[in-house]
């Protein structure tokens, strides 16, 4: 009977030594696989971030393209920068560059208040709220012309120093502000628009135009390279040419990873050889 307990025993002991290797095993493989998925995640992140670093310097890029561009044609007078956008590749790596001529956005600090109403309409608030936001814009000159409720409170007194100023408007929402602020400006000056730059958005904001007037405008532009009739530029009130001194200069790059970011400069044009131009305003919004 006591060799058959000492087998028995023997037999007990390799068991146990067998599940102490087995989980032995199983935590060693737990470990492995963590160190894996650690070491994957390092990599990703690493990854993520070279890629976002190549897209944030071919936006950067690209905006100097575009300035070049801006400068070149500035010696020969061109104009009609609509905002097109150009391709421009570098390898693998797309980078959209775009030109955008500001008398032919609607200036928050000049524009009437009906033209004001009309774009946020078209942006897509309603009557009310279109017309509730465009007096407070106008408000902030010290007035509320007709059709603004006359005894409306007015805000705080004070020009628009930046387009971001408009996004803290009571009533203005995120996705109004990212439809509204591509076609406003702070720096034109003017309560006209340059019709040859202007976009469809603009355009639907003028009391003067209909929309039949305003496909038949479109369409001759793209045409005739920018030119527009010439009865439209007697029409002083809503129209006159740009006197082409500031531009926004906006890229947007696309890695080969997926990555994205755009930049956006804000150009005023000088006489001076030594200082051709100044840097109104530099932006790196969401690409998103």
């Amino acid at each position: 009977m006591k060799p058959r307990r000492i087998l028995a025993r023997r037999r007990d002991q390799r068991g146990m030594a067998l599940i102490v290797v087995l989980w032995g095993l199983a935590l060693v493989g737990m470990a492995v696989t963590a160190i894996t998925m650690a070491t994957h995640s390092q990599a990703l992140v690493a990854r993520n971030a070279v890629e976002n670093a190549r897209a944030r310097l071919a936006a950067e890029a690209g905006v100097e393209i575009g300035l070049r561009r801006l400068l070149a044609a500035a010696r020969t007078r061109a104009r009609g920068f609509d905002g097109t956008p150009e391709i421009w590749r570098d390898g693998e790596m797309r980078v959209a560059i775009a030109i955008r001529d500001e008398e032919g956005k609607v200036d928050l600090n000049v524009a009437p208040v009906d033209v004001l109403r009309r774009l946020l309409a078209a942006a897509g608030a309603d009557q009310r709220a279109a017309l509730d936001i465009a007096c407070r814009i106008v408000g902030r000159r010290g007035f509320l012309p007709p059709p603004c409720p006359p005894d409306a409170p007015l805000p705080v007194v004070g020009m628009f120093a930046v387009v971001e100023e408009l996004r803290h408007l009571s009533g203005m929402t995120d996705a109004l502000y990212a439809r509204v602020a591509p076609q406003v400006t702070v720096y034109s000056g003017s309560s006209a628009i340059d019709p040859s730059v202007a976009s469809r958005e603009v355009l639907e904001a003028v009391p003067a135009l209909s929309k039949g007037s305003i496909d038949a405008l479109l369409e001759r532009r793209a045409l005739d390279r920018g030119k527009v009739p010439e009865e439209l530029l007697r029409d002083r009130q809503w129209f006159a040419l740009s006197t082409a001194q500031t531009f926004t200069v906006a890229a947007d790059a696309v890695s080969p990873g997926g990555a994205r970011h755009r930049v956006e400069a804000v150009i005023r044009l000088t006489p001076r050889t030594d200082r051709p131009y100044v840097v109104l305003s530099w932006r790196e919004p969401s690409s998103s």
